[in-house]
């Protein structure tokens, strides 16, 4: 039988392994959140948790189409981006100033109301960066229409359409790593970094947190990673100034192709644009996973002295533990249900805010979901970084995944996460189901110079652990072999 080309899906899936409490507070940021900052907002959501499968993110592609060509009339407007750009450097810096305070203490020797002010300061740090930063998604469903359109008249090379479609700055993630070329180059000289590791790991303790919630790290997780640096690179110095040169040559390299194809105003502006929401995006997923951590970290906590596990409190929003603090216990046969099967279902216009639990409610799910893709020898999606590779498929959604990825493999997921850094550097090449040109995937596999195609919406489906494909990042297709 072969797939209807005709089909056109109701629903945009986006499919990863993640906490459940984190479900909720974006979901209030991308309806309520969004529309006290935007003046609009998505209006309904979807999530589905199934208990060893990744949760999928369901918002209604037709919401994707108006938030984004929304968004877009907005971000044409410069003081508008500032107005993001401010709003997002606001939440950060407040909470750097609160993760100090924090650290300062030992949360074992806080007060019950004390962790639970934390908690509820780091879920609203959490809520508040969606508010202002979840035009990204939606502008993913719309931009690489809009930029195709625009630069079609102009011919441009596959080269010179990547390179003006890359963001010209460095991520947190590149930052981090150069400090830590730093740390490398003083160890190798014979110099020592003890005092200065110590800094850097109270800096990044967070680094590898994600969807999946808290991931703990020692100092060990960096002075492993300075041997790394140390073994794969002769001339350290050389590599820091690669990373640290990214964002110069970029410019140059973009300032060489507005001049070669004398753009037209309305070009300028899109470059001008998308220049400007690359960082945004990377200032989002710091706070992401910088408010999880620490949030988490609050919770386990609090686990510790009710007499739960952190993964308990984990199926729980802020406002459902607050019961703990009035010495009342967490429903048990509940925690048991979403342990096993969890619906959140959103709907703005209809007020409506629920979460179905257990086994029983999976005949809630959309037909539309449990659509089976046949197989297909060919794949397309956005280029968003060129290079043509072939090599062996890995499907990984989250943590659970990363031992069966190898150097070389191509990494197929839903959407690349910060977490997932270790295993994109692995990769011979990234495919995607969502994204777009200014996405976690596209920003990172520039910097790492590997080829990317972006928003093929069903690359994890068709795709299999072991298939043998060739991506061609330069037409946007992928095939199997």
């Amino acid at each position: 039988m072969k797939r209807n080309k005709s089909f056109k899906p109701k629903w945009d899936v986006d499919e990863a392994e993640a906490v459940f409490w984190i479900c909720p507070e974006a979901a209030w940021a991308m309806t309520v959140g969004m529309r006290k900052i935007y003046g609009f907002g998505f209006n309904r959501n979807l999530v589905i948790l199934e208990k060893n499968k990744p949760f999928k993110w369901c918002t209604l592609v037709e919401d994707n189409v108006i938030v984004g060509n929304k968004c877009f009339n907005k971000f044409k407007n410069k003081k508008f981006r500032n107005k993001i750009k401010q709003g997002l450097a606001k939440v950060n810096l407040k909470l750097e100033r609160k993760i100090l305070k924090y650290r300062s203490q030992s949360p074992a020797a806080m007060s019950v109301s004390a962790l639970f002010s934390y908690l509820d300061f780091f879920t609203e740090c959490y809520q508040e960066m969606f508010s202002y930063g979840f035009f990204a998604e939606a502008f993913d469903y719309v931009l690489p229409q809009i930029f195709e359109k625009e630069f079609k008249k102009y011919k441009l090379s596959r080269d010179d359409f990547s390179d003006l479609s890359t963001i010209p700055d460095v991520s947190y993630l590149n930052l981090e790593t150069q400090k830590l070329i730093r740390l490398a180059i003083k160890k190798s000289s014979g110099q020592k970094i003890g005092n200065d590791l110590d800094d850097h790991f109270k800096k990044y303790e967070w680094l590898a947190t994600g969807h999946n919630g808290k991931k703990i790290i020692t100092i060990n997780y960096f002075l492993a990673r300075i041997g790394e640096l140390i073994r794969q690179h002769q001339n350290l110095s050389k590599e820091l100034k690669r990373l640290r040169d990214f964002k110069i040559n970029l410019k140059k390299r973009k300032s060489q192709i507005i001049k070669k194809y004398d753009f037209v105003k309305g070009a300028l502006q899109l470059i001008n644009i998308i220049d400007d929401i690359g960082p945004l995006r990377d200032r989002r997923k710091e706070i992401f996973v910088k408010s999880i951590f620490y949030a988490d970290d609050v919770r386990d906590e609090l686990a510790k002295r009710f007499g739960y596990h952190l993964s308990d409190l984990q199926f729980f929003t802020s406002q459902e533990l607050i019961l703990l603090s009035k010495g009342e216990k967490l429903d048990r046969a509940e925690l048991k249900r979403r342990k096993e099967f969890i619906i959140l279902d959103v709907d703005y216009q209809k007020h409506l805010f629920k979460v179905y639990s257990g086994k029983s409610v999976s005949k809630l799910i959309p037909k539309e979901f449990k659509k089976i893709h046949d197989q297909l020898n060919e794949l397309t999606g956005t280029v968003a970084s060129s290079g043509k590779v072939s090599g062996e498929v890995k499907v990984i959604f989250g943590e659970s995944g990363f031992h069966r990825m190898s150097q070389g493999n191509i990494l197929v997921t839903g959407m690349t996460r910060p977490e997932m850094l270790p295993i994109m550097k692995m990769a011979a090449a990234i495919i995607t189901d969502e994204g777009g040109l200014t996405c976690h995937a596209a920003i990172v596999s520039r910097e790492l110079n590997i080829p990317c195609i972006v928003g093929t919406k069903i690359a994890t489906k068709v795709l299999k652990d072991g298939d043998k494909v060739v991506v061609n990042a330069t037409n946007g297709t992928i095939k199997i072999i």
